[in-house]
């Protein structure tokens, strides 16, 4: 099957999922806030196998995962399944400790999994192939960082996976970088480059951040420097903004590798005399609501859009139909899903003005 012809089923197969943030939620999501969270089960079809699936996240802490979960929930609901919220607590030994004992607990016959290192999720995710328990995984090629430059699938334990390629997600990044460098300075001319990673010890973003400075470091107008990590959320983005910005107010653009983080670069920005969207250009990753408004306000340049809840939505709903022995297509590419948008800059918003955003930063 096409990519093309995968993205047309799954747009009409995920119809419930449409642009704006809250629209899963209002399909009818109870509370996303815990480990226990379970929700579902109303609309089961006659003869439908009971599912009970086990969404496990990056982190219950992370806005990301839990927007991920308002998707799986909506999902189960519309399903007759019920959802339960894993903490993966963004470690790769907590998450695969966690999902072993999901496991072992015998309470769930599917697995929806955001993979915080997929390598060391392996074992755990073979555990659950002999207990015929599919796994759909999320975000990337679940496997070795190396083999993520394309959306793949690699092992058979795995019959699905929602995602994207990592070195897309770097490559848009870049470009938003070297467009705002240019819009600010003049194409060619001298740029200063911040570059904030949510986590370095984030196989993921460790990647994304190299492949980003490698090529940067080959762009002879542009002078690319790592800012402390900025941890995922506004409170540690703005203290890492604050420490960068002591020996680095000259900084042309500021890259945060999370919109999350996005709102601490602006806090910090006017405290050092500088203001954003003029002194400092700011891009994003992440395509929240606060995002799409930064855009449109001119306080940040452009932000690569991310869609927790269309994916978590999708990862759930594979996991019930592989559990109820449907065929699953191996590969999906979220940006097939409808309501999601690669790149949130004010040109895409012009062509798409109904776009508001899969999730929000801050809420």
């Amino acid at each position: 099957m096409t990519d093309r012809s995968m993205g047309s089923k799954w747009r009409s197969a995920l119809g419930a999922v449409t642009l704006g943030v809250g629209v899963l939620a209002i399909a009818g999501c109870g509370s996303n806030g815990g480990g226990s969270t379970t929700t579902g089960g109303n609309a089961a079809a006659p003869n439908k196998k009971p599912v009970n699936v086990a969404f496990v996240g990056f982190a219950n802490s992370s806005n990301f995962t839990q927007w991920g979960f308002k998707g799986a929930q909506a999902a189960a609901k519309k399903a007759g399944a019920t959802v339960t919220l894993i903490d993966g607590k963004l470690d790769p030994k907590a998450q695969a400790n966690a999902m072993q004992n999901a496991l072992q607990s015998g309470k769930f016959n599917a697995i929806a999994l955001w993979p915080v290192d997929a390598v060391s999720m392996l074992p755990v995710v073979n555990q659950a192939a002999a207990k015929r328990i599919p796994v759909v995984a999320g975000d990337y090629t679940f496997g070795p960082v190396d083999k993520q430059d394309k959306l793949q699938q690699i092992y058979k334990s795995v019959p699905s996976t929602v995602g994207t390629s990592l070195t897309l997600h770097a490559d848009l990044m870049l470009q938003n970088i070297e467009a705002a460098c240019a819009a600010k300075n003049g194409p060619g001319k001298p740029c200063k480059v911040g570059l904030m990673a949510g986590s370095r010890q984030f196989p993921p973003d460790a990647v994304k951040e190299t492949h980003i400075k490698s090529a940067l470091d080959k762009t002879p107008n542009i002078q690319a420097v790592f800012t402390p990590d900025g941890g995922f959320a506004q409170p540690s983005g703005y203290k890492a903004a604050q420490t960068f910005l002591q020996n680095n107010k000259d900084v042309d653009v500021i890259n945060a590798a999370g919109d999350q983080m996005v709102a601490g670069v602006v806090q910090a920005l006017p405290q050092v005399g500088l203001t954003p969207g003029k002194d400092v250009y700011i891009t994003g990753f992440g395509g929240t609501v606060e995002g799409v408004q930064g855009v449109k306000s001119g306080q940040w340049f452009a932000t690569v859009g991310l869609s927790p809840q269309a994916e978590g939505y999708a990862m759930t709903d594979l996991a019930i139909k592989a559990a109820r022995g449907e065929q699953v297509p191996p590969i999906v590419d979220v940006y097939s899903l409808p309501g999601t948008m690669k790149q949130v800059t004010k040109a895409t918003l012009a062509k798409n003005p109904g776009f508001a955003g899969d999730w929000s930063a801050v809420q």
